[in-house]
Parts: C-alpha cells; structure tokens; sequence
C-alpha cells in the first residue's frame, strides 16, 4: 500500500455549524409552513403534535450532524506523487489546471478555506489553505515534468 506525502483533515466544526444553521433554519420554515396548513384548514392541533413534530426535526438534525462529523472525522485528503485523494475521489495531478483557493463567510469566521483543484474535485473547509496550495502545485508541476 503506497504511503502519502502529505495528509490533512477538513476542521470538523467548520463543516457542522453552518449545516446546522441552515437545518435549523429550514425546519423552523418547515413547522411555521405546517402549523399555517393546519390552522388555515382549521385543524384543531395538540400540545402532542407540536411535541412530535419537533422532536422528529430535532433527531433529524442530530442524525445530520452525525454524517458530516463521520464523513469528515474518518477521512482525509491525501497527497501522493500523482494525485490526491478523498473518500474515493481521486483528482490526477494531470488534470490539475489551476489551484484556487476560496473563501467565504464561514471560511472567514473559522479561517478556514477550500482549493479547488479541478472541476471535479474541491478541498474543503481546511485550514493553512495558502501553504497547501503552494504545496499541491509543486506537485502539479513535478508530476507535469515527469510525464513526457
């Protein structure tokens, strides 16, 4: 099994929180949409049905957090002389164009930052962004002089 040149995990928190926001938002939308049917359909509701709807939207949300903390907690993006990896995803330094790193809101707040390395294939939510996109085209460039 071929050992990486470099390996580096996306920050956990700057993935959860922002999803969290939104799901939050979206399920407050989505209990205000409901109770508004009901009460326009002139639906008498319970304090049970209330109590049901947001505990379903509260376990949903925790079973969300919990797939992005396992998506990004057990794997990492991985460097070798070639390529990069990710879960599966493999970006050929061949295909590598150009390395651009990007930031917004959350990157900010969390000094984070994501490279997109190809159409394809995206680093995200990783902090020092600017030195692993130096590395990731040195790289690019020793793997584009190796092949003829």
């Amino acid at each position: 099994m071929e050992v990486p040149l470099y390996s580096v995990k996306a920050d956990i928190k700057r993935a959860i929180i922002p999803q969290v926001i939104k799901l939050l938002v979206l399920g407050l939308v989505f209990y205000a949409a409901l109770i508004l049917n009901l009460w326009l359909l002139q639906i008498q509701t319970s304090l049970l049905l209330h109590l049901m709807i947001v505990v379903s939207l509260i376990v949903l949300l925790v079973l969300e957090v919990i797939l992005i903390h396992t998506r990004f907690s057990r794997h990492s993006y991985n460097f070798y002389d070639d390529r990069i990896t990710f879960r599966g995803k493999i970006a050929m330094f061949s295909d590598v164009d150009l390395v651009i790193v990007t930031k917004n809101f959350f990157d900010r707040k969390y000094k984070t930052s994501s490279i997109i390395v190809n159409k394809d294939f995206k680093i995200q939510h990783v902090k020092n962004a600017e030195e692993i996109s130096k590395y990731l085209q040195q790289l690019v460039d020793r793997a584009r002089r190796a092949v003829p």
